[in-house]
């Protein structure tokens, strides 16, 4: 798999070092703005030599590639997307894999008329702890309660306190709590139960108004699913699957997601299957598969799951009134 990069902030620098650890992966190209030329060049040369671009219509003519990477900003996700689509390219996006709903329905428009991937980068659910808890959920019997939770005190909210905007507290960027980590939650609940039919959210608002933490609570026939995540302040992390016949306790952070434990009747399970101290490498593999396979079945089951995400967390933000200008 040959992949073109578009970024040079930290998941992009991430990315790189995943994708040196899967076999038969090769990056070709980086793109960075000029004013991140440096950084750029750094990051090619991580990558053993990449080309690099500061203009990202020159790289999609020039870079022998199968897909592209898009690490930017949320709000940049689907400009670049759709110009790498339009020519040609499959794309591994980021999460969120867009603003808005409309700007992610028009993507997935685009690649399926083209016969390309558009594969959303959520770490949850392509680790192998995830497919082992798909497995292992009708052993507790009908559930009616899960409790997530995922605290990560941002290392950018000291400065968003002196008044200082980084981009995940940008409203202007699609920033905030929900979309940047309680969208984990999101994508770990419309993964294993499909999409709610509600959606409410309750959100602490910094001074710009948007969110810096907050709980959602998505309603299903039977069942309700609450999911809390801050990025103003500390705690532990966990997922709690209530059912009627046991329960299951993931005891870390849904991006990680490194173990769970299953308790029944019959005793305690605990299952560690990630093969990967880097979440990021078991996506990247699954989706080498998909494009060495043409498998667009397997990327288009995914895609459905992205939007309906999407959608969640749009109806999250509007119960919440937060707005994105």
């Amino acid at each position: 798999m040959k992949v073109a990069i578009a970024g040079t902030g930290m998941i992009a620098g991430r990315a790189v070092k995943a994708l040196a650890q899967v076999p038969g992966t090769r990056i070709t190209g980086v793109y960075g703005r000029a004013h991140s030329l440096e950084k750029a060049e750094a990051l090619a040369k991580e990558a053993g030599g990449a080309a690099v671009f500061t203009d990202f219509g020159e790289m999609l003519k020039a870079v022998d590639a199968d897909c592209v990477y898009i690490g930017l900003v949320n709000s940049a996700h689907y400009e670049y997307a759709k110009a790498a689509l339009e020519a040609g390219f499959s794309v591994i996006c980021e999460k969120p894999l867009c603003a808005t709903l409309a700007q992610a329905e028009d993507l997935a428009s685009i690649a399926r008329s083209k016969g390309l991937m558009l594969i959303e980068a959520v770490t949850t659910l392509h680790l192998p702890n995830f497919k082992a808890l798909c497995e292992q959920l009708p052993r507790i019997g009908r559930i009616h309660l899960v409790q997530g939770c995922y605290c990560q005190y941002s290392s950018r909210y000291d400065r968003y306190l002196r008044g200082e905007v980084q981009p995940v507290f940008d409203p202007a960027l699609a920033g905030g709590c929900l979309m940047d980590i309680n969208c984990y939650l999101m994508n770990l609940l419309v993964g294993l139960f499909g999409a709610p039919k509600a959606v409410s959210y309750s959100a602490n608002r910094g001074f710009n108004g948007i969110d810096t933490s907050g709980t959602a609570v998505l309603g299903y026939d039977g069942m309700t699913a609450v999911a809390s995540a801050a990025k103003d302040s500390s705690g532990p992390s966990s997922i709690v699957f209530a059912g009627e016949k046991g329960w299951i306790l993931i005891d870390d952070s849904p991006n990680f997601l490194r173990h769970f434990t299953v308790h029944t009747k019959d005793g305690d399970e605990r299952f560690e299957l990630n093969r990967y101290a880097d979440k990021m490498v078991h996506e990247f593999i699954e989706f080498k598969e998909f494009l060495e396979r043409n498998d667009r079945k397997a990327a288009d089951k995914w895609l459905d799951v992205s939007l309906k995400v999407m959608e969640v967390l749009e109806k999250a933000r509007a119960d919440a009134g937060i707005e994105f200008s």
